[in-house]
């Protein structure tokens, strides 16, 4: 799968219920709803074509003061539109080193957008 998430929901009669949404290739539906009714309680299950969107993506690699943190660079026509440090290496730094999670993300933020940029004049 590309991407799941569940959504809390209020089923018949009010009782609390949970909507299981997977996003993936057509390629993967049939296995995708074989795992899905033998892990799960479902007996039914909905399918949705839908298109997907995705920016180009770079990575590049940058050292914080705490260490090593991926970075993915992502492109429009061309165009640096936004830099996004990798979550699982900005949570392990915080971890070993003590320092809450949003402080290595902009450390990683602050060193690697103008090093991505640097003379593309964004």
């Amino acid at each position: 799968a590309l991407d799941a998430w569940c959504t809390p929901v209020t089923m018949k009669k009010a009782r609390p219920g949970v909507v299981l949404s997977i996003l993936a290739r057509p390629d993967q539906r049939e296995q995708l709803l074989k795992s899905l009714f033998r892990q799960t309680s479902t007996i039914g299950a909905r399918v949705i074509p839908v298109s997907r969107h995705a920016l180009q993506r770079q990575v590049q690699t940058v050292e914080t003061q705490w260490g090593t943190v991926r970075c993915k660079v992502c492109t429009l026509n061309g165009s640096i539109v936004n830099v996004k440090p990798e979550f699982e290496d900005c949570a392990a730094i915080s971890q070993k080193n003590g320092v809450p999670l949003k402080r290595v993300s902009q450390a990683a933020l602050e060193i690697a957008w103008p090093t991505a940029t640097a003379g593309t004049g964004v």
